[in-house]
């Protein structure tokens, strides 16, 4: 594991940087890092690779996008989520010796892979070698449920220990029941956290979600003839006569070659999942897919809802300062409480590691960044010099829209 663990900090910058902002220098770099990758680390991150793979290939997609050569694939990125509406896309066939690294999933004993999962966030993206050879097996267009406006609508609700203002999957369970995705309920009185707990914080969201019906998977009824091709359509092969004349829900094949449920009806293009224990339960929702989900309200349990009133900066060198302008703050793995973005709301405490000993006293000068932070889940700082009532880590990358330098000490 110890091998494995620095080829992933050796790699994570660069991977960050080029998922999340599409910069072609981190692509560079994190193919140059690659290659002087030591040979122990290496084949640790090649071994696990492979482990993670289902079977002996794993379907992959890329958009098509202008200037593409078909030739040249090794160094590119594919996505295991079929592309959504109105996109033009070709279908991979990924060996794992194509593979450099890829986003997190599970393996089939419930143990899940570390691989890239900081560095992805919620893209499921797959980052090939520059010497893959991954095989074409298709291509396609995804259009907008057959050319009409209708659509679906449901109102379901969320509860959570954390405020926020958008769903990520990057902070969803891989071992909730059906996989990754956001839970909802159709019944508030459903949701644990508010019924059981009511003098405990927390939040219920109301979500509604939007979606074109043959986006939507239901397994507590009969399953479709409609949904049952989709799904042979994404397997590449039939389902067993005795599955679809007894309208069951085929679980096992899904898990089998996606590791999860959820992860299998992402990949063909389904937003929801709806399941249903028995009448008293009600219906529940897995949202595959929160871009189709919005925040109607939010309610307290316990606790009065705020929007965060105190000011929280940034300290940094301002060598960053381009950097920060371009792409906001990305959270560093080299911080000694652990990964994040730091923020505080006495920046001059922290000016004594720009100065004589200092960690950065070579820095030409220092820059603090103003950070709005409403939305975002501040994690109270423990290293021993932070004081948590006004020092936080912000686990996510925050966008440059959200950040403006105030101050320049020389």
């Amino acid at each position: 594991m110890l091998h494995l663990s620095l080829a992933l900090d050796a790699l994570h910058e660069p991977l960050a940087f080029w998922v999340h902002y599409n910069d072609p220098q981190a692509k560079r770099e994190l193919l140059e890092r690659y290659e002087a990758l030591p040979t122990r680390q290496r084949a640790a991150l090649e071994q696990a690779v492979e482990r993670s793979f289902q079977g002996p290939t794993l379907t992959a997609y890329r958009r098509t996008k202008p200037g593409d050569r078909p030739q040249e694939k090794g160094g590119m990125s594919v996505s295991t989520d079929r592309p959504g509406y109105m996109t033009a896309f070709e279908t991979f066939e990924l060996r794992p010796e194509d593979v450099l690294i890829h986003w997190a999933v599970t393996y089939p004993n419930g143990d899940s892979t570390a691989l890239g999962s900081k560095g992805f966030g919620h893209e499921h993206e797959v980052i090939l070698r520059p010497d893959a050879r991954p095989r074409r097996v298709g291509s396609g267009r995804t259009e907008l449920h057959e050319q009409s406006d209708e659509i679906v609508e449901i109102t379901g609700y969320h509860f959570s220990h954390t405020l926020f203002d958008h769903f990520d999957l990057a902070y969803s369970s891989p071992t909730a029941v059906w996989g990754p995705g956001v839970y909802l309920s159709a019944r508030k009185s459903k949701l644990s956290g508010w019924s059981k707990h009511p003098g405990s914080p927390g939040y219920l969201y109301e979500v509604l979600i939007t979606t074109a019906p043959d986006r939507v998977a239901e397994i507590s009824k009969p399953t479709t003839n409609e949904v049952y091709a989709r799904i042979e359509r994404g397997l590449g092969r039939e389902l067993p006569a005795s599955t679809k004349e007894s309208g069951a829900f085929p679980f096992i094949a899904l898990e089998k070659r996606y590791g999860t449920v959820a992860d299998a009806l992402r990949a063909f293009g389904f937003d929801v999942l709806i399941h249903q224990l028995n009448d008293a339960h009600g219906k529940h929702y897995l949202v595959l897919r929160p871009e189709v989900l919005r925040i109607v309200s939010v309610q307290s349990n316990g606790t009065e809802l705020r929007e965060t009133a105190a000011e929280f900066f940034h300290v940094t060198d301002s060598t960053n300062r381009e950097l920060i302008r371009r792409h906001g703050l990305r959270p560093s793995r080299g911080w000694i409480s652990g990964p994040g973005v730091f923020v505080t709301t006495n920046p001059y405490g922290w000016l004594f590691m720009f100065e004589g000993d200092g960690v950065y006293s070579d820095a030409p000068a220092v820059d603090i960044w103003a950070v709005d932070v409403s939305g975002l889940e501040l994690v109270p700082d423990d290293n021993e010099t932070a004081d948590p009532d006004q020092d936080f880590r912000v686990v996510e990358a925050i966008p440059a829209s959200r950040v403006r330098l105030v101050e320049t000490i020389e």
